[in-house]
């Protein structure tokens, strides 16, 4: 009878030494990562996330630039609203004025429910079905396929808890992306 109990055989132990070679290589090339790289600065804002007023690229597919979203102003609350179409109890109008330019090649569909605003709980809000009031001075964005060279501006409006206090408004084009548009804290 042979004791096979206390020995390994050699194609194992291969093995073995492969994925521990394997480990300390993956551990080694990102060593300099580390969990303080990805906090952000004071007021939980980081210093590179876009404000109001800055360009954010929208990259294709091919890794081009396709469009340009640009927050222009927030107002919140907002109370330019037709009174029939006030926000729920509880609720409060948030206005987010945006330029949206096609800059690529294509036409580009920019839709009002693209957009997200998150609070600063992490909830997010999708763009409300709100009214403007008929003495408003403002537009609503409008939903469009925009051509190669032109652009679209306008309020979007969202219905956020009263409570709430905004911080990112997001482009989300498709279901795979979500782009930052513009960081809304002060």
């Amino acid at each position: 009878m042979v004791n096979t109990g206390s020995r390994i055989n050699r194609r194992t132990a291969l093995r073995g030494a492969g994925a521990v070679g394997a480990g300390s290589l993956l551990a080694w090339t990102h060593a300099g990562a580390s969990a303080q790289d990805a906090t952000p600065a004071a007021g939980g804002a980081c210093g590179n996330d876009p404000r109001a007023g800055d360009a954010v690229s929208v990259i294709g597919p091919e890794g081009a630039e396709t469009a340009s979203i640009t927050v222009t102003d927030v107002v919140d609350p907002f109370d330019a609203y037709d009174p029939n179409y006030a926000p729920q109890p509880g609720f409060r109008y948030v206005a987010v004025a945006i330029e949206a330019a096609v800059t690529g090649p294509r036409p580009v569909d920019v839709y009002g429910y693209f957009f997200v605003v998150q609070d600063a709980e992490g909830f997010v809000f999708r763009n409300a079905s709100a009214q403007l009031a008929e003495d408003s001075a403002e537009t609503l964005f409008a939903d469009a396929s925009l051509a190669p060279g032109t652009s679209g501006a306008g309020l979007l409006i969202f219905a956020v808890l009263r409570t709430a206090s905004v911080a990112r408004l997001f482009f989300q084009p498709d279901a795979e992306r979500l782009i930052l548009a513009a960081d809304l804290r002060s």
